[in-house]
Parts: structure tokens; sequence; C-alpha cells
């Protein structure tokens, strides 16, 4: 069976054994969505490619429902990291931080050539998010300051109407510590560590957001 063929077929747990014969760059990538509590509450969306997170603002966080394009702002990439606690004031995103789901993400496209075309469809597997989901880009790409992009969840088995589910609204407690918003913003900074089946390296340094 061909990889994509079996990706297809797969699903991949934060703690799942199944990917580790995989090759480095074939395996399924790691993903980040955190609630980040600075000049305003949003939702960081992060996918791994080619050593980093490539990273997106999503405003009003991601949505099940798979009638709602939530907007999603380009950002910077960031390392790839796992931090959750408060930034200190004068810090670049100053504030508090959540992270609120993490898993695998997989796709059958070049994620280069479909970030360049602003197309790019792929599946989660987290804690919280799973499934089929598009990045569309919204705003033309000859303006390169913070490209505007559209995350939707494909109409498939994990899709939810958002007035019969809100999962912002029923989970709001982290996958790393179970603590809410409020009680991060309240505990003293510590390193805290999450198992990864591939290497721990992928952490490499916690004090970035």
């Amino acid at each position: 069976m061909a990889l994509n063929a079996y990706l297809r077929t797969k699903t991949f747990s934060p703690t799942s054994k199944a990917a580790e014969w995989l090759p480095w760059d074939t395996k399924p990538r790691l993903f980040v969505v955190k609630l980040h509590d600075a000049t305003r509450l949003h939702y960081d969306f992060r996918l791994e490619h080619t050593g980093v997170f490539k990273s997106w603002v999503v405003p009003n966080g991601p949505c099940l429902d798979a009638t709602v394009a939530r907007s999603a702002i380009q950002v910077a990439d960031h390392r790839i990291n796992r931090f959750e606690g408060t930034i200190p004031a004068g810090m670049y995103g100053a504030g508090t931080v959540m992270l609120w789901d993490w898993g695998y993400w997989t796709t059958d496209q070049d994620v280069g050539e479909a970030l360049r075309a602003g197309h790019l469809h792929f599946r989660l597997d987290g804690q919280k998010l799973k499934g089929n989901w598009t990045l569309t880009r919204w705003q033309p790409r000859s303006d390169p300051r913070q490209l505007e992009w559209r995350l939707t969840k494909a109409l498939d088995i994990e899709a939810r109407s958002l007035r019969e589910f809100d999962v912002l609204a029923e989970q709001t407690r982290s996958v790393l510590t179970g603590r809410t918003l409020d009680e991060i913003a309240l505990t003293p900074r510590k390193r805290t560590r999450t198992p990864d089946p591939r290497q721990r390296s992928l952490f490499p340094d916690d004090r970035l957001p």
C-alpha cells in the first residue's frame, strides 16, 4: 500500500507508537493550538513544517462546524515548542499561554506548494481537534504583510454543528496540565515535559510561545 493511502487509513495520537517506523521526512508532523491571552485573547494555530511551526493567529478559535470559516492571520514562523505559562511583560507575546490542543497532522499535498498556492488540505489527530480541515488564503498574495486565511472544518464524521457543540466552550482546559487559563496565570512558572514518541529534541526551547 502506498504511504499516502496508508496514512489515510491510520490515526496517530500524540503517544502512538504506530508512526515510529516511518522515515523522518514522511512521519506525521506535530501541530499545536495555544490559547493566548495577550493584547487580545486569541488562539495560535501551528503546523510543523521544515523544522519550524508555520503559524496562524485565529482570533475566534477553530470550529468543528463545517459551515463556519474562521479567520486565520498568518504570522512569523515559530520554533517547535510546547510552552505553557506566563510570558513576562515587555517580552514578545507577553501574557498567559495555554497548550489547548496538540497532536499530529498529515496531508497528501506538497506542503510548500500548497502554502504558496494558498490552499492546504490536511488531517488533524489531536486530543480535541480531529478529522479533515482546510486552510485557504483569502487575502491576495500581493500583500505579504499578515496574510489572511480561512480555517475550515471539512464535512466528515468529526464535524459538529456549532449549535449542538462548541468545542471552545466545552473544552477549556490544557491538554498538558489540565489547568484553565486563569489557573495557569496564577501558577508560578516551571518547566514541564510532554513525552513524544519521536525525539525529545523536538521541543528544544520552552522559553518561546
